[in-house]
């Protein structure tokens, strides 16, 4: 029952990539999020010059962008104390009859981004099934660069469990 609650909060407040502010005079702004806020880094923070390559840090990543959607229930959970057993040397989720991910193969491979699909499903407009991630008001708007290549070095590093 604690799970769901949590994902249900975390639902609201992320709300699949947009957000919902209440304005100082409390009305309720259902404006589209503000992407500057929740950057965790900049484009020139790549490799050696960026996050260190953490799974602490890759949740960031997903509790900014992905646990709107991959919570409450979804055959993909990355909320905190989750995403990690659900990814590495995990295969990929048939989640319904008209998407098979299973083209995808592991999601995290430890060791190999490339052969991730998570990793896929990040970087690239076509991955080899379903749609690419994250969606934001349901089409692809990708991470940024530099938390992209976050995700690449915590694979490439061995996707460690810190």
């Amino acid at each position: 029952m604690r799970q769901l609650a949590t994902c249900l909060v975390a639902a609201l407040l992320a709300g699949c990539g947009s957000s919902a502010e209440t304005t100082d005079a409390g009305a309720l702004d259902l404006g589209v999020r503000d992407f500057a806020v929740a950057q965790l880094c900049t484009d020139q923070q790549i490799g050696d010059a960026g996050l260190p390559p953490t799974f602490t840090n890759v949740q960031k990543v997903f509790d900014n962008d992905c646990v709107g959607c991959h919570c409450c229930g979804d055959p993909l959970l990355l909320t905190q104390g989750q995403s990690y057993s659900q990814l590495v040397n995990r295969m990929a989720p048939n989640s319904d009859h008209s998407t098979n991910e299973s083209c995808g193969g592991i999601l995290v491979k430890p060791g190999s981004a490339d052969a991730s699909y998570l990793y896929q499903k990040i970087s690239t407009a076509t991955p080899c099934a379903g749609a690419p991630m994250p969606l934001q008001e349901f089409q692809f708007v990708p991470i940024p660069q530099c938390q992209q290549d976050l995700v690449r070095r915590w694979i490439a590093a061995g996707a460690p469990n810190d």
